[in-house]
């Protein structure tokens, strides 16, 4: 279904709205939409369609609502399914919040590192790195140190502090 026919039924589910016609009107408009939609949060931007079935999900009639409520689901894990798939390149937004990216510099990004220990990233913390956070000698102060390394290290495969972080404080 391309954006202009999506458009279109989202203007009969509107109008059927606005003349609040029976449940099963709308039903059969949402199963038509439903049957003949693949998401992508560009088509979803665009169209506009889901303000428009969202509003449904607090219809009167609950199997209006419920299939409703059901649509919104399905679209929001399909577009979350696409966003872990692909990385998104950084475009310009039509109000001009977002900057395009950076045309290529013409120079090659360096290789990727490889793993610098045997932990895996997403359990990366102040424990599996045997770091020695407290000093300081203030408790609360050497927790921030804890938290700020656990912070750094989640997700990273850089390994720069192997048994103490060197603190002088002022």
């Amino acid at each position: 279904m391309d954006i202009k026919e999506v458009e279109l039924r989202g203007k009969a589910i509107n109008k059927a709205m606005a003349e609040k016609e029976p449940g099963p009107s709308l039903i059969k408009l949402l199963n038509d939409l439903n049957a003949g939609l693949k998401p992508t949060e560009v088509l979803l931007r665009q169209t506009r369609i889901g303000v428009t079935i969202n509003k449904l999900r607090t219809h009167n009639d609950p199997s209006v609502a419920g299939l409703a409520n059901q649509m919104v689901q399905k679209w929001r894990e399909e577009v979350n399914k696409q966003k872990k798939g692909v990385p998104r390149p950084k475009t310009a937004v039509a109000n001009g919040s977002a900057s395009p990216a950076p045309p290529p510099s013409g120079t090659a990004s360096p290789a990727p590192s490889k793993k610098k220990h045997g932990v895996d990233p997403a359990k990366r913390s102040h424990k599996t790195d045997n770091v020695k956070y407290q000093v300081t000698g203030e408790e609360a102060r050497d927790n921030c140190v804890r938290l700020m390394y656990d912070g750094l290290a989640f997700m990273s495969e850089e390994r720069r502090y192997t048994s103490s972080l060197s603190f002088k404080p002022s």
